[in-house]
């Protein structure tokens, strides 16, 4: 690999960090936005399944105390 082309792979890969870092950002500021205005559980419910989803917070519906399905 070249220099260029490394160069290339390290901005590409700084471009996506940047591009996920703003939209936890965005989540931080929806989830501010939910609790400062007292908005009722359901819509934090639905902040909660979002991230869920997205694979930023642990699904552990279904797990007991011991951690265990």
């Amino acid at each position: 690999m070249s220099k260029e082309e490394e160069i290339m792979e390290l901005k590409e890969i700084i471009a996506g960090a940047k591009a996920k870092e703003e939209l936890l950002l965005d989540y931080i500021d929806n989830i501010c936005g939910i609790i400062e205005a007292e908005m009722p559980l359901k819509e934090q419910d639905l902040w909660l399944a979002d991230m869920k989803r997205f694979g930023l917070y642990p699904d552990n519906t279904y797990e007991d105390d011991n951690g265990s399905e």
